[in-house]
Order: C-alpha cells, then structure tokens, then sequence
C-alpha cells in the first residue's frame, strides 16, 4: 500500500513541478535523472581523460606525475 502512496505522490510531484535539468534547465524523460544526456557526456570524456590513480587532467594513457 505505502508503495501506490509513494508513487503517487511522485507522479503528483512531476505533474506540479515537472523534472528538469540541473545544468541547462530543460525538461528530463525520467524523474530518476538529475543531468539532461547532452550535459552529461561532456562530464564522462572529462572522466576518461585523467589519470586511474591521480586523476590528474589530460592523462589518460599515463601520468608523469605519477609514473603510470
């Protein structure tokens, strides 16, 4: 019972005050996501481009501050 609560309540909450995103304000598919897919990709090559184990920028094959 308190699950159909849970998602109403949910549902009445995206109809009054609809999901959007946190970066560029535009609608969102889903309540569950916080970043729109177009804000979101450049946060991911941002991520595959540092260092495993300094997460220094612009090291994705090696690190010389670290000898990776």
């Amino acid at each position: 019972m308190w699950s159909r609560v849970r998602q109403f309540g949910a549902a009445l909450l995206d109809f009054a005050l609809p999901p959007h995103c946190l970066a560029c304000r535009q609608p969102l598919d889903a309540a569950a996501e916080y970043v729109c897919p177009r804000c979101w990709a450049p946060i991911l090559k941002a991520r595959e481009d540092r260092c495993p184990r300094c997460s220094c920028p612009g090291a994705g094959r090696g690190c010389a501050n670290c000898a990776v």
